[in-house]
């Protein structure tokens, strides 16, 4: 997982990109479910 602070970063990036954008002030049950669920699907993409 990389956390990228800009937009400008994304050209640095390379193959299948998959995201969880929000303000994550502490990581409750919903952020976990958002971050959990990007993160499968990163894993099944490779």
């Amino acid at each position: 997982m990389q956390v990228l602070r800009s937009i400008s970063e994304l050209d640095r990036l390379r193959g299948p990109i998959f995201t969880a954008i929000g303000v994550f002030d502490g990581v409750h049950l919903g952020h976990q479910a958002v971050i959990s669920t990007s993160a499968r699907h990163a894993r099944q993409a490779g």
